[in-house]
């Protein structure tokens, strides 16, 4: 069995000689490497904002592009349709997995119970009140 052969000329080099086998396998390989990256496409804004509305019920007031942990998210502010409940007109904010279309955690489980990754915490007493309403006035 012959393997054919093919000749690169190399500029200020010696011939090197090359097997097809050798290129068609590496052209295979780097089309595979490539190809699941490549194929994998992103959400649209109008199709994250759709998929919300449609889903959930809620308005969609504004969706913004952005990332969280390195994954490509939306930040979708939403609102509840009026009606004759508590949470009537609330606004939220979604964030939307841009690869997936499914929504991203807020709240994560850590060693030590829940951890806020929406902001901090403050612990709240019987005195907590003017101690918050001299700092928003500074």
């Amino acid at each position: 069995m012959s393997t054919a052969a093919a000749t690169i000329p190399m500029p200020g080099r010696i011939h090197c000689t090359v097997s097809v086998f050798a290129v068609v396998a590496f052209a295979a390989v780097s089309l595979l490497a490539v190809g699941p990256v490549a194929a994998q496409s992103l959400m649209s804004e109008a199709a994250a904002r759709q998929a919300l509305e449609a889903e959930y019920g809620v308005e969609v007031l504004r969706v913004e592009a952005g990332e969280r942990d390195g994954v490509p998210v939306f930040f979708a502010r939403v609102m509840n349709p009026a009606g004759n409940f508590n949470e009537a007109f609330q606004v939220n904010i979604l964030v939307v997995d841009r690869r997936s279309g499914r929504l991203v955690r807020q709240f994560r489980h850590d060693n030590s119970g829940v951890q806020d990754t929406a902001g901090t915490r403050r612990d709240t007493n019987e005195n907590s009140g003017p101690i918050l309403r001299r700092e928003s006035v500074q």
